[in-house]
């Protein structure tokens, strides 16, 4: 219930890395129930509790999964993808190369100095 979009990374990596898009209602009522303070979505996904709460949920989709295909790193973003935004198509599958190049700063960070 906590997450709305996923893109997956891993070919041609050491381990699977996602970048995250929250299910914001649910996240920010669950903010709200945990008294934590935020002013916008970036500062909601940037909150360690909003973080956890995530990793949590990861661990338990991926509970059945071999340990090659679970996730190891991820990063919450404070948007959608969206087709105005080019990311995704209107029959809303993700542009995979358009979401790499912009976001690839991001997806490099969970990959620098990982022992995994």
């Amino acid at each position: 219930p906590y997450i709305e979009q996923v893109m997956v990374i891993g070919d041609k990596r050491k381990f699977l890395s996602a970048l995250i898009v929250p299910t914001f209602d649910a996240i920010k009522n669950y903010a709200q129930s945990q008294n934590l303070d935020f002013t916008d979505r970036e500062s909601l996904v940037n909150k360690s509790e909003i973080y956890s709460l995530i990793g949590a949920e990861i661990q338990r989709l991926s509970a059945d999964l071999a340990r090659f295909e679970q996730i190891k790193r991820y990063t919450l973003l404070p948007q959608e993808f969206t087709i105005e935004s080019g990311e995704i198509t209107p029959s809303l599958k993700i542009k995979r190369k358009v979401v790499m190049e912009k976001y690839g700063d991001l997806i490099e960070e969970m990959y620098e100095d990982s022992n995994d």
